[in-house]
């Protein structure tokens, strides 16, 4: 598997005095270019190319150093700005790094009216019970999600989440429509494990929601896209929009 250098390299930065944020994508442009070339060249010397990396950015604690951030990301029209990232051994030849993830956490647990989440996929846990298959799942936005509308529930306030995902999950099949046929199993396995990260088995949002709450539709609903028109036979055709944005709003703030 060839990863080709990152492409993009003109990132412009429009905020006045951003000197950390600066560094911060650059550097990180720096090593993922850097990586990408390393990798290319010779997996059997990747080690000892990582190892003149830049570490500046190695952990997540520089990232998320929200206090500095947020004194140096304030222009005149008090806009705050964060950087955020999502990195790994096989990406960026770093550890593990997750800002992004712990942002999407945060954002929820601190919601006030609404959370709008629009993603191409929708795997997480509850994590309720360790004995079903679905606890290896680390992702816990799911838990996250379920913590926020309780709160709501417990203190009767009105709260709402809206989750916005594709009625089929990005994988063609070879072409085929049938889920069923042998090409489809990674569809299928997408599909399976949304199904019990959203409503089925002890670890979905639902089944936390189901024991708590009177009823979870007041509190968040999952939708999907749909587009249609005529044809000049004056046939209607419609098929899903397809969503693959990874996209989350909370309040109109974030």
């Amino acid at each position: 598997m060839t990863f080709p250098p990152f492409q993009n390299r003109e990132v412009n930065l429009t905020f006045s005095n951003q000197k950390k944020l600066n560094r911060q994508v650059t550097t990180h442009l720096e090593n993922t270019d850097t990586f990408a070339n390393v990798f290319n060249k010779s997996k059997s010397s990747l080690s000892s190319h990582c190892a003149g990396f830049d570490k500046s950015l190695n952990s997540s604690s520089n990232l998320d150093d929200s206090n500095e951030l947020q004194k140096e990301t304030k222009n005149h029209e008090g806009l705050r700005l964060q950087i955020l990232r999502s990195i790994s051994p096989w990406s960026n030849g770093m550890p593990r790094e997750n800002s992004i993830y712990k942002a999407y956490i945060e954002a929820i647990l601190n919601a006030k009216d609404f959370i709008y989440i629009e993603n191409q996929f929708f795997v997480t846990s509850t994590g309720v019970d360790s004995q079903h298959r679905s606890s290896i799942i680390e992702n816990r936005i799911g838990q996250a999600i379920v913590r926020r509308i309780l709160r709501a529930a417990k203190e009767q306030k009105t709260f709402k989440v809206y989750v916005i995902l594709p009625v089929r999950p990005g994988f063609e099949c070879d072409g085929k429509l049938d889920l069923w046929s042998p090409d489809c199993w990674v569809a299928r396995c997408q599909i399976q494990l949304q199904a019990e990260s959203i409503c089925r088995g002890p670890n979905s949002i639902l089944s936390g929601l189901s024991s708590e709450v009177r009823d979870w539709r007041e509190y968040i609903g999952f939708y999907s896209l749909r587009g249609g028109d005529f044809t000049s036979d004056g046939k209607f055709h419609a098929g899903q929009i397809y969503i693959h944005s990874k996209v989350m709003i909370v309040d109109d703030e974030i």
